[in-house]
C-alpha cells in the first residue's frame, strides 16, 4: 500500500474513523518516542492534560481539548475507542458528521470542566495527606 492511497483512504474515511485514528496514531507515537528514546513522557504528557488545579489550568488553557486524545495505557485506549466506536456509530445516525465533531469536542471541554468542579468542590476527591 502507498502512500496516496492511505491518504485517499483517511480522506474519504468517516469522521468517526477519522478521530480513532488520530487517538491511535497519538497515543503509538508517546509510546514510540517513549521506548525508541527511553524517555519518560510523563512530564510531557502532564504538559497537555487537565490538573485539578485551577490556577495550572489558567497557565496552560489549551490543554482542556488535548488532553482527550490522550490515554493512560493500552487497555485504557482500547476501552475508550471501542466505546467511541461504538457510541459514535449511533450518534452519527442521529446528527451530522460536522454535528458529531462538535458534539466530541465539547464534550472533551465539559469534562475537563466538570473534573476541574468536582475535584475542587467535592471533598472526597481531595487528599488526606
Amino acid at each position: 500500500m502507498d502512500v496516496d492511497s492511505l491518504k485517499y483512504k483517511f480522506r474519504t474515511a468517516s469522521i468517526l474513523v477519522k478521530l480513532i485514528l488520530i487517538n491511535a496514531a497519538i497515543f503509538i507515537g508517546f509510546s514510540l518516542f517513549s521506548f525508541l528514546f527511553q524517555v519518560d513522557t510523563s512530564g510531557l504528557l502532564q504538559w497537555f492534560s487537565v490538573s485539578s488545579s485551577f490556577s495550572k489550568n489558567l497557565m496552560k488553557p489549551w490543554s482542556l481539548v488535548p488532553y482527550s486524545f490522550l490515554h493512560a495505557g493500552l487497555r485504557h485506549v482500547l476501552w475508550n475507542m471501542l466505546f467511541l466506536y461504538w457510541f459514535g456509530r449511533i450518534m452519527l445516525n442521529l446528527f451530522s458528521p460536522k454535528r458529531f465533531l462538535t458534539v466530541y469536542l465539547l464534550g472533551a471541554i465539559a469534562g475537563a470542566l466538570l473534573f476541574l468542579v468536582a475535584y475542587n468542590v467535592f471533598p472526597v476527591f481531595r487528599s488526606n495527606v
